[in-house]
């Protein structure tokens, strides 16, 4: 008890907690700390109006709303480059080199590919499910009527789709030709993963004619 002085002795006695001196030292210096912190910040002074158009006049000396907004993606890009698809329609081409004359001849509109093209986004692939008739005068000939969307969810590397084919009133006459769904780049060949997904929609669905359907 020598080393205790008269004022730790009365607080021992009434039950009071005592702390190292080592602990006390660091919440002295928190507390510094805090209030050193908190004359160093500036008074910021924003004019604004409720809701009944009476102006507000605030000061405030705290950081709120006076950090910079910073987004990790390009969506402002995204979103402009998004407006202008439709002027990609004007510069579709189709490479003649690997078509076959023993086999069929597709023919879709550029209407119905300019609104799925428009209706697709830079970074998420969309699909959709081609159905058509043949003329009555050319069996070869396969006349792509409309492009079914189903509910989809995609991402810049595949896109997903239900197990179960679209069934309407206005399909009854139609057959069904193929699918198609966009991609960041131009591909030489078929990718692994439309090669896997068309065998497997083929499998589940009989009426999908290997011969007649495409992607």
């Amino acid at each position: 008890s020598r080393d205790l002085t008269q004022s730790e002795v009365r607080d021992i006695i009434l039950g009071m907690e005592i702390q190292a001196p080592s602990l006390q030292r660091q919440q002295i210096a928190e507390i510094e700390k805090q209030s050193k912190e908190a004359s160093q910040l500036s008074a910021v002074t924003t004019k604004s109006a409720n809701k009944h158009l009476e102006e507000m006049i605030v000061t405030t000396t705290s950081n709120y709303e006076q950090q910079t907004f910073s987004s990790k993606t390009d969506w402002r890009v995204r979103a402009i480059s998004a407006t202008n698809l439709h002027l990609r329609t004007n510069h579709i081409y189709v490479n003649s080199d690997d078509i076959k004359e023993t086999g069929y001849t597709y023919v879709l509109p550029k209407n119905v590919l300019k609104k799925f093209i428009v209706s697709a986004d830079l970074r998420t692939q969309i699909v959709g499910y081609m159905y058509g008739v043949s003329p009555p005068d050319a069996p070869m000939v396969k006349e792509i009527r409309c492009i079914v969307m189903p509910p989809q969810w995609g991402t810049h590397q595949t896109v997903f789709m239900p197990h179960q084919l679209p069934k309407h009133e206005y399909l009854k006459d139609l057959e069904p030709l193929g699918w198609l769904h966009t991609q960041p780049n131009e591909l030489p060949h078929l990718s692994p993963q439309d090669v896997t997904k068309h065998a497997r929609i083929m499998a589940r669905h009989e009426e999908w004619d290997i011969d007649k359907t495409i992607v």
